[in-house]
């Protein structure tokens, strides 16, 4: 039961982290159109 809820968790937090670095990807080449 412990080990299904950290397995999810972690899952969890891998969503938001790629969330997050696909974000950034999106902020950085929109900086990078607008410098050019």
């Amino acid at each position: 039961m412990m080990r299904d809820i950290l397995v999810t968790l972690c899952s969890l937090g891998f969503v938001c982290i790629s969330q997050k670095v696909k974000t950034q990807l999106k902020y950085y080449a929109y900086r990078n159109q607008k410098g050019h």
